[in-house]
This record gives structure tokens, sequence and C-alpha cells, in this order.
């Protein structure tokens, strides 16, 4: 929600125009938003957007399940098979996007 994780990883480098809104809003595939980051080792950004507080305000009750069912398939679903490790930076509330991370989630 606040991005943190996001401007943590880039440092000074510039914000990707692509976000992780665009793969829950809008069908992207996540690797075609992700984006490499400054560090030597291949660690791959997926964009936090803090446009996604609004959109969850704008979401119905009804259409919530949906998103959370389907939230595992959309985050990794678009993913190279060669990535091992995806850490999801969650916002700070109790709310649809951290009900998503958790259905895309291995692990807590």
């Amino acid at each position: 929600g606040q991005c943190n994780a996001t401007r943590a990883v880039l440092a000074k480098a510039a914000r990707p125009s692509l976000t992780v809104k665009d793969v829950l809003w809008d069908g992207r595939y996540a690797e075609d938003v992700m984006v490499q980051t400054p560090f030597p080792a291949p660690l791959f950004l997926l964009a936090g957007s803090e446009e996604l507080a609004y959109y969850e305000k704008k979401i119905d009750e009804a259409q919530w399940d949906e998103i959370v069912g389907t939230a595992r398939e959309v985050l990794l679903g678009g993913l190279p098979a060669d990535i091992d490790v995806v850490l999801i930076d969650t916002p700070p509330t109790v709310g649809l996007w951290l009900n998503a991370a958790l259905a895309a989630s291995d692990a807590c």
C-alpha cells in the first residue's frame, strides 16, 4: 500500500511505469511487468502500487472472494519458470490485497 519495499529495493533507480496493479487489475502477466533491480544478483521486482488502496474501496465484497480465489494464479501464473522465491510485500492493513497475497503464498 505504501510501496516501501519497492522504494527500498529500487533505491535511486527510476520507479517502473507498470506495477502490481497492472497484474491484479489489468490482467498483465507478472513477467511482463517485473523489472531487474540494481542489485548484482538476479533480483527482480514487481513494483507496488499505491493505487490499489483506491481500487479496494471500489470493489464490493462479492468480488473479494473471486479476487482472493484467483490470486495465486494471477500473481504467480505469469512468472518465468526459473524464479525460485517470491517475496510479497503486503499493505499494512488487513484487507483485500493482504488476503490476495496470503492466498498466493505457500508460507507466511
